[in-house]
């Protein structure tokens, strides 16, 4: 790739800044739409009849009217587990934000920057998004839950113990998004 041909390190950064608003965004506006939700659903139970001979009934997500049978159902809860699958949900969210984030640095913005560059990949690094790959191991290899040699091993963001479910909060994104340089060079 010639000198013409490069990016403008400035403008691939400030794309990657961007990704990081809408990342931190979509993940803080979740977190209350689903407690709504659950608070929705606790009120239209609450709302129906009791019946005696189901008083867990099952609440079903599913594609077509819900009185055929060519309805096709991809999930189900019991109105006894609203709330803790709520507080599962909303932990899986903060999860899949820094699976999502890591991933976005990681396979588009630090490529593109170290083509713009001109330098390795390896030459752009940043404690947050080194700590956010530990995060991300476990997410994704140990169930979500802190482990010593990944989320135990974190420099900057020391947000979880060792044994710890990994669930991400508004102050979490906040000290991450803080933590992100207004620019960006090879070290």
């Amino acid at each position: 790739m010639t000198e013409r041909e490069r990016e403008d390190p400035t403008v691939v950064y400030a794309e990657f800044r961007a990704f990081l608003n809408d990342m931190a965004g979509a993940q803080t506006h979740a977190e209350p739409a689903v407690d709504r939700y659950v608070s929705w659903l606790q009120e239209m139970v609450s709302n129906t009849p009791p019946n005696p001979d189901n008083p867990d009934p099952t609440i079903f997500v599913g594609v077509g009217d819900p009185n055929l049978s060519t309805t096709r159902t991809y999930q189900e809860w019991k109105v006894s587990q609203l709330r803790e699958k709520g507080s599962f949900t909303k932990r899986w969210i903060g999860q899949q934000w820094i699976a999502g984030v890591f991933a976005g640095w990681e396979e588009e913005y630090r490529p593109r920057l170290a083509r713009a560059f001109g330098c390795p990949a390896s030459a752009l690094r940043h404690e947050a998004l080194g700590d956010l790959r530990l995060m991300r191991n476990d997410v994704v290899h140990h169930r979500g839950v802190a482990s010593e040699s990944n989320t135990g091993q974190c420099r900057l963001l020391r947000w979880f113990v060792t044994g710890e479910a990994i669930s991400v909060k508004g102050e979490h994104v906040a000290e991450f998004m803080q933590s992100i340089p207004t620019t960006l060079s090879p070290s």
